[in-house]
């Protein structure tokens, strides 16, 4: 169960609830195997959303519901029943669920979906997958993104879309159509009046300041890193004990380099280099 927030003011838009397996427990050639799944670039992304931009076309955002399931499932699985189902007259450990649809949790559930969404597009719908961007789908003059269960459609005439978001419903996936493009990927995309876009990542950049223990700090860099300081190893340093889970937050700087925040990508990657084993210098770094 999770919480799906609003990315700039951090309030509760919806409470989610999902039943997922134990993919921890899978054996690999036996309930799975492949587990690779493609997902958009942001350079596509953002590509696209220029793109549209400057030559007036219309977007709109497409959300999956419970996209995973919608595919049928790879392998035969089953799963103990869930806390809270009982059995009459009998243990439920007794009795065991055979999953029939690809349900969140397993191993190969992104490649699964990803897959099936593809065959939907190009052997029913008739659209073109790109051989640069694997997530990029095009047919006529219409182009499709997605990342995962969100995808951004574009064409030259609006009602090209509404058209389209009435096939995939026909081809039996189950679409929301959110109209305009807000939230996409953890970004925040602000239209502004004169048709721009701005990129708004306050709630992770929030999250990284909170992680480092900086809520209140008022220190500032107008450079993130000196392309004339080279870090390195640092092995006689002592091992960094900071606040900050050293990997997890560079993760979520790497994310926001590669969205919004290029300026800080020699400065991540520099960092990157030491998450097997951080010193003090590193952590002082990030």
């Amino acid at each position: 169960m999770r919480c799906k927030r609003d990315l700039v003011t951090n309030e509760i838009k919806k409470n989610k609830a999902r039943l997922k397996v134990h993919g921890g427990k899978q054996t690999y050639g036996i309930n799975y195997f492949e587990t690779y799944a493609p997902i958009v670039t942001w350079f596509a992304i953002r590509l696209m959303i220029v793109f549209g931009i400057t030559s007036s076309w219309t977007l709109k955002q497409i959300d999956f519901v419970m996209a995973y399931t919608l595919a049928p499932i790879e392998c035969d699985l089953y799963m103990d029943l869930p806390h809270g189902i009982l059995v009459k007259g009998a243990s439920a450990k007794d009795y065991a669920l055979k999953c029939l649809a690809n349900v969140y949790g397993q191993k190969q559930g992104g490649r699964v979906w990803n897959k099936y969404l593809t065959a939907k597009l190009v052997n029913e719908l008739g659209f073109v997958q790109s051989q640069v961007d694997q997530c990029m789908f095009y047919r006529g003059s219409t182009i499709l993104i997605c990342y995962i269960d969100d995808g951004i459609a574009m064409d030259i005439n609006g009602k090209n879309l509404d058209s389209f978001v009435q096939e995939l419903m026909d081809a039996k996936l189950k679409v929301d159509d959110m109209g305009h493009s807000n939230d996409y990927g953890g970004v925040n995309l602000q239209r502004e009046s004169d048709g721009t876009f701005h990129f708004v990542q306050t709630g992770l950049i929030n999250q990284v300041i909170a992680d480092c223990g900086l809520a209140n700090s008022t220190k500032k860099k107008q450079v993130p890193a000196k392309s004339s300081k080279i870090l390195t190893a640092h092995l006689d340093s002592p091992k960094f004990d900071g606040l900050l889970n050293y990997r997890s937050g560079i993760g979520k700087l790497n994310y926001l380099a590669q969205t919004m925040r290029p300026d800080i990508m020699y400065a991540i990657h520099s960092c990157a280099k030491y998450s097997s084993d951080p010193r003090k210098e590193h952590g002082a770094a990030v």
